[in-house]
């Protein structure tokens, strides 16, 4: 496992080094710079449907409790959320001071492009 991740990283750092030279050189081409736009287009979009899939599917589970598949999620579940012998976090401790620090570093972030342009 550990060589794999080890592999995938190293592949994936080449390629951005060779990526952001390359740029820096000036050796990419329009057709280049398209594609590079649109495979960013494609993850951000890919990302999207990830979330969108699971409201979809907290949605469909929660709107609609007489639907015949509900049964067996019932079954299987025990009729409770968070299902019987899970432990939830408590959301005023880590979950919130992280929220807080990505909500800042988003803010640093904007305020470091508009000094920037400015």
């Amino acid at each position: 496992f550990y060589i794999g991740f080890a592999l995938v990283l190293s592949v994936m750092y080449g390629w951005w080094a060779a990526t952001v030279k390359e740029a820096h050189e000036c050796a990419h081409t329009r057709v280049v710079s398209l594609h590079l736009r649109y495979g960013m287009i494609m993850f951000i979009a890919s990302e999207v449907m990830f979330f969108v899939a699971w409201f979809w599917a907290y949605f469909d589970a929660s709107l609609d409790p007489n639907e015949a598949i509900q049964a067996s999620r019932l079954l299987y579940t025990g009729g409770t959320l968070p299902p019987k012998g899970i432990e939830v976090l408590d959301p005023w401790h880590m979950p919130i001071y992280n929220t807080v620090i990505l909500l800042l570093s988003g803010t640093t972030v904007t305020g470091a492009h508009h000094a920037l342009l400015h």
